[in-house]
């Protein structure tokens, strides 16, 4: 299983337990489109639809500024549940660049079972179960970063997907039901990254693994907690699109 460290290419809400007091914000200080070394890194939350800066939940708070990557982190303790609802928010980043401040807004969703930052699948599945990918990336000097250039964005795919149906993710019983649908998913992205020219080997096997793709939407069976109070049924239905009204986590 994949932890990701490293958001630059995860362009979705972020998750925050709920009643947990370790959760990571995270937020790239990002100026004329390039990551930046800054100043003066602050954090404010609101619960989403909140404006005032009386209804803020946090005010203000002193974020951590990673001295290599200059990632910014805010460490949000949601344990008391009270005031952490189970829904979504919005957090304001705050920093200095050239005597100037700059804003950077992320949202994120306090849930039972955060799932977004566990992939089911690895660098190492792709060694150990497709040996010949493996050592192309290898070659290709593209294994070092497969994580965030491949798995990475066939999880979030592979998420989306399953939010078109109308499931959110954080109500599945574990990343693992998603696994061959990932595994799939995660091929078809190096494949096509390993094509040269349309018809050759990985072209044709990157075709190979998007049926293989189509297969495992069909065959997946979610373990779903549709009410949100921890009580797992099986849900065959869920490749039929439903529309979501509202925020089903508030």
């Amino acid at each position: 299983m994949a932890i990701i460290t490293n958001p630059y290419l995860w362009r979705r809400d972020q998750e925050a337990r709920y009643g947990y007091s370790g959760n990571v914000l995270r937020c790239w200080p990002m100026v004329l489109a390039e990551i930046q070394d800054v100043t003066s890194p602050t954090v404010s939350i609101w619960r989403n639809g909140a404006l005032e800066s009386s209804d803020a939940l946090v005010s203000a708070a002193a974020a951590t500024e990673d001295g290599t990557t200059h990632l910014l982190t805010y460490t949000l303790n949601s344990s008391d549940t009270g005031i952490w609802n189970l829904g979504k928010y919005r957090a304001e980043f705050t920093y200095t660049y050239s005597n100037v401040v700059h804003v950077n807004h992320i949202m994120f969703d306090v849930v039972r079972q955060p799932l977004m930052e566990y992939c089911p699948v690895d660098i190492n599945d792709i060694k150990s179960r497709y040996p010949p990918a493996y050592s192309a990336l290898v070659q290709a000097s593209l294994d070092g970063d497969a994580e965030e250039r491949f798995i990475h964005p066939a999880w979030e795919s592979v998420l989306t997907f399953v939010e078109a149906q109308g499931r959110r993710p954080s109500l599945l019983s574990s990343p693992a039901v998603l696994r061959p649908m990932t595994w799939a998913r995660v091929m078809i992205h190096v494949c096509e990254g390993l094509t040269r020219k349309p018809g050759d080997v990985w072209w044709e096997k990157a075709k190979d693994f998007r049926a293989d793709y189509e297969e495992a939407k069909r065959d997946t069976t979610l373990q779903y907690d549709a009410s949100d109070g921890k009580a797992y049924t099986v849900d065959t239905a869920w490749r039929q699109p439903q529309l979501l009204i509202g925020n089903r986590l508030e």
